[in-house]
């Protein structure tokens, strides 16, 4: 994978999108689902 060597010296902003753009959605499940049998119509 390639490096971006200056990517340090970029300004605080810059880099926090940089990270934002690049770090997929995270979804966190509580609990578990009912298996389909016992789910009601």
């Amino acid at each position: 994978m390639p490096t971006f060597d200056c990517f340090p010296l970029l300004p605080l902003e810059v880099r926090q999108r940089i990270w934002e753009l690049a770090m997929e959605p995270r979804q966190i499940v509580y609990g578990e689902e009912p298996p389909a049998y016992r789910q009601c119509p």
